[in-house]
Formats: structure tokens, sequence, C-alpha cells
């Protein structure tokens, strides 16, 4: 019982706004993958929906509130992220209301350390500017002609990054990987009561494609199966739009895939090939015309010959998996598929990509 108690109230919630990042980056502590909440195609779907709760005000008075809850899709199959929102009827006058304890009870009847964050451990450590945040404000009635308040936040693990917090200074465990994306109980202990709220599997509320989209964690230099001493370069980008036309907001436009390939020809001569295609956020796959470049000199200014001899089509199977179908037959090289394999030591930093028992590993 001692332990349970600890337990639940290691969750300590520790934030205030709402989520305003793109990505995620590289932590081997985090339960979700780099990259996930910047998947501009991920849905949502609902595993609670207006549950009654009550939380407590500094006051000590008793404020009611709704609280709504579901996972939304990565690229990764499988995988989801689990938010949460509270919603006020704002008061009279400025409230403080104390953040509800937060655990996790899976399978194994164990109890694990959880936390709902505005600044999940990917996007950044939490240090000493949010030790203190044990409250959410509550503004007055009227603001912004607005009724009511909300908070989202993402169902997080206790900071693990050696960093003190009273909420993890016995050092339990947050849910790992795996126990993220399977069903689990969720208590939240408001001080008036405890709710639990069954959450289910990813894989039981979100049919993801195989597959992920094209995006920049897979940017960076790539080997072709079977062949030795070639390879080529992948770069995906947002395009930048020119001086004189409007931004197009981030997450938004069309993105751009840019290759370089270095290989040889039926002859055994150096070739260089490039090509570029713009793909809509979302895509899997592109097709873009490919260009041999040739008759260049070294560190010179003359203009090399370019020549449009066949196309490639890049499909993305997982974030260490590419599958290239090429098709360059003028150059007598016929057509085909090979599978891209990933230069591990070669990562783009801050958008790790290892495979997913590598990960959980981590969370264990």
């Amino acid at each position: 019982m001692t332990r349970l108690l600890s337990t639940l109230m290691l969750g300590l919630v520790c934030c205030n706004a709402a989520l305003a990042h793109d990505n995620f980056v590289t932590n081997p502590h985090l339960a979700y993958p780099p990259g996930c909440a910047g998947d501009p195609g991920r849905s949502a779907v609902p595993f609670v929906q207006g549950r009654d709760i009550s939380l407590l005000a500094y006051s000590t008075a008793r404020i009611d509130a709704r609280l709504d809850g579901w996972r939304s899709t990565c690229s990764e199959s499988g995988r989801s992220l689990i938010w949460l929102r509270l919603t006020v009827a704002r008061p009279a006058e400025t409230t403080l209301l104390y953040m509800p304890w937060v655990g996790a009870r899976t399978g194994d009847l164990n109890w694990y350390a959880q936390r709902l964050a505005t600044t999940p451990n990917g996007w950044g450590l939490v240090g000493d500017s949010s030790r203190d945040q044990q409250f959410l404000v509550l503004e007055p009635d009227g603001l912004d002609n607005s009724t009511e308040q909300s908070w989202t936040f993402l169902l997080d693990g206790v900071v693990q990054d050696g960093i003190e917090g009273w909420w993890n200074v016995y050092d339990f465990p947050s849910l790992s990987a795996n126990q993220y994306n399977q069903p689990f109980t969720l208590r939240l202990d408001t001080s008036w009561t405890r709710y639990e709220i069954e959450v289910p599997a990813t894989d039981a509320q979100l049919h993801t494609e195989p597959g992920m989209p094209l995006n920049g964690r897979l940017s960076g230099l790539w080997a072709i199966d079977g062949a030795a001493d070639q390879g080529l370069t992948l770069t995906i980008a947002d395009r930048v739009a020119p001086a004189d036309t409007p931004a197009t907001p981030r997450g938004e436009g069309p993105l751009v895939l840019i290759l370089q390939q270095y290989s040889f020809d039926a002859s055994g001569n150096l070739l260089w090939l490039t090509g570029s295609a713009d793909f809509e956020q979302g895509a899997r796959e592109v097709t873009l015309p490919i260009v041999r470049v040739a008759d260049g000199q070294f560190l010179g200014g003359p203009a090399t010959q370019r020549d449009i001899v066949g196309s490639v089509r890049i499909v993305a199977n997982g974030c260490n998996d590419l599958e290239y179908e090429y098709d360059l037959s003028s150059l007598g090289l016929g057509s085909g598929s090979r599978k891209l394999r990933r230069l591990f030591s070669l990562e783009t930093a801050g958008y790790d990509c290892r495979d997913y028992a590598a990960k959980v590993a981590a969370n264990q």
C-alpha cells in the first residue's frame, strides 16, 4: 500500500499551457517515437469523452471539470500519443487549481508513475522552470468572450534524465514503449476522489496503414542493399518561398525530396545521378526524374552536362526501411527494385530512427 500511494504521488503534473511544438527530438527514455507529434496526417480517436471530475482549488473549494482523452497516430504503425484535456467553467475571479496525480496500472498489476506534460521529455529538459508549476491558472469569466477554459496535455513519463523533482524522488519507472501502446488503467487522483479510465491499446483504436510518411527523419546517407561502395543521399525538406511570396505555414505546404546517387555505369565508370520532386505531406512514396551529371571539371566553373536518363521511385516502409525502384533503361542498366538500408552511425542528428526493439529495451 505504501508503494502504491508513493507511486501515485510521483505523477505530479507540472505544466499549464497548451502544446505548441512541432517535433520531438531524440531521447532514449521516451515511450513514443521521436517526431511523432509532427506527423501532419495523424488521426485521433477518443477513449473518454466528457467525463465529469472534480479538481481541488487552492482555496480548498471543489471545482467541477470535464475530462477528454484520445490517442493520435504516429508515423510508425502500432504507436500513438495519449492526450488528455481538462475543461473548466470560468469563475468570477482568478483561481488556482491543483493538478491531479497520475498513475498507470498495466496487466502485470503494477503501478507506474506518469505525468501530464506540455513540455515532454523529448522536447527539451524539464528543469527548475517547471518544478514548482503545480497549479492550473483559471482565468475569470468573460476573458476572451469565452465561458470555459481548457488545457491539453500529453501523457508522459516522469523525468528520467537525472533531474531531481520531488515527484520522481523514489525513481519509480514509467510506462515502457510497449506498455504505453497496450491497454492499461489510467488513474487520476484529485484529492477529492480517484478516477480510473480504461485506455485501449493503440491497435484496438487506430488502424494505421503499413509504412510511414516521407519526412525529414529519413534524410541522410543510405546504402543500396547488396551493392558495395554505392549509395545515395536523401534530403527531405520544406521549400523556402521567395522573399516576395507569402510564406506557407510550416506543416501545410508540400515537401521536396532531393536525391543524389553515386554508382557505376555498365562499363564500370563512375556515375553521378541526381533528381528532385515535390510531394504532399503525408505521402509515403514519390517518383522523381533522374538526371545524369557528366563532363564537369574539378573545382571548375563550366556548367556540367545534364540529361534526364530515367526515373526513381522511393517508398517509405519504415524509419530504417526504404524501397528504391528504378528505371534506367536508357543507360543500359535496366529496371528493378532494391532495398535501402540506413548507415546507423550516421543518423540525422535529433531524429533517431532506431528499430523499436532497441527503443523498447531502453525503456525497460
